[in-house]
């Protein structure tokens, strides 16, 4: 699939919503056999730090064997992909004692029996409000908390549906605008291929950072349940972020792969956005991203869990690039596969919710949903 082709400088989703574009072949991990809920899957059983054991609904554990491919943009060395791992962390810093500056609408804009939903603001570290939709469970007592992220060129009304979904089922969710969907920004394309997209991905890091810090400052939830559910980009940022957050014990990880270069530099990108760029600025937008991919932070997750679902007809997402983001993810970690593009089944999604109450107990029967 050509980059150019679905949306230029963003990406187009089957759903309606946008997402993650294709990235380049490389490292794969195959998983070939049928799961329970019917995809492919592979699982790996959680270590004991993470407190929480797979139901019997689990996918079945499967051997797997990487079998890495070259590229040109990325590195596959193990020392380098930990070097910039570990030179890379500083970047996500900031000062967690600042004030979240929190602004709430007084008014739920959504109140029903299950649940109620606020629009509201708090401050990002790196200058700026983050806007975002909080939803809190009608019923007192101590919930799981769900941090959301949308797909690239999206906003967080994209996540909404959903969200309300996790609400019902128990979580207080919180979904926040990455800075490309936020006021005086959201009518620009999310990817200008200059300095600033390696400032926003940086800023968007640290601002789910902050929402943990939001999540944790609640009475309302159990800071030993907190999870992460991130779509198609979110779910890439997703993998840095658990590479550098360590206060969440799971991470579902949906149709993602390892990152903003992979995304450019696929053997079908060659008619891409980034190739429109003199080579001087190509190579400079390429260097300035590199040390940010995914791809090197998501084996650092543990012990925090991760989920990562994909689409065998993925139409935005090779295979070979979703194979290779499983492969670099830490223990432990469940892998499962549908013959689907995109857009996943429903199947999935009672997938991620029976995953998600493993980990952090959001209650399968009260999700708006047939999911048992």
């Amino acid at each position: 699939m050509n980059a150019a082709s679905l949306l230029g400088n963003g990406m187009f989703d089957p759903r309606g919503r946008s997402g993650l574009a294709t990235f380049a072949s490389a490292a794969v991990l195959l998983a070939a056999c049928t799961g329970a809920l019917s995809p492919t899957a592979t699982s790996s059983a959680p270590s004991a730090a993470a407190d929480k054991a797979p139901t019997a609904s689990s996918p079945a554990a499967l051997s797997a064997t990487p079998t890495p491919a070259p590229t040109s943009y990325i590195t596959l060395d193990p020392e380098v992909m930990d070097a910039r791992y570990r030179e890379g962390r500083s970047l996500f810093e900031y000062d967690a004692a600042a004030p979240l500056e929190i602004e709430q609408e007084e008014r739920p804009f959504i109140d029903n029996d299950a649940y109620a939903a606020y629009r509201l603001t708090y401050a990002s570290p790196m200058g700026g409000p983050v806007s975002a939709f909080l939803l809190v469970p009608s019923t007192d007592a101590a919930h799981p908390g769900l941090l959301m992220m949308h797909g690239l060129g999206d906003s967080k009304s994209a996540e909404l549906p959903l969200a309300q979904k996790f609400a019902a089922a128990g979580a207080v969710v919180l979904v926040i605008d990455a800075p490309f969907a936020r006021e005086g920004r959201r009518d620009e394309p999310p990817i200008s291929f200059t300095e600033r997209d390696r400032d926003e991905h940086i800023q968007l890091t640290v601002d789910l950072r902050r929402a943990v810090d939001l999540l944790l400052a609640r009475e309302d939830v159990d800071p030993q349940r907190i999870a992460y559910h991130g779509f198609s980009y979110g779910g890439m940022v997703g993998g840095l972020l658990a590479g550098v957050e360590d206060r969440l014990a799971a991470y579902a990880l949906i149709v993602a792969d390892g990152g903003l270069v992979e995304h450019h530099t696929g053997p079908d990108d060659a008619g891409g956005p980034l190739n429109d760029l003199v080579p001087a600025d190509r190579e400079r937008w390429l260097a300035l991203m590199e040390p940010l991919e995914s791809l090197y932070f998501v084996g650092h997750a543990a012990p925090a869990a991760l989920l990562m679902q994909s689409a065998r007809q993925d139409e935005l997402v090779p295979t070979t690039d979703a194979e290779r983001f499983h492969a670099a993810a830490s223990e432990p970690k469940t892998v499962m596969w549908y013959d689907s593009g995109h857009g996943l089944p429903a199947e999935a999604e009672c997938a991620t919710v029976n995953w998600l109450a493993d980990y952090v107990g959001i209650d399968p029967a009260r999700y708006a949903s047939d999911c048992e």
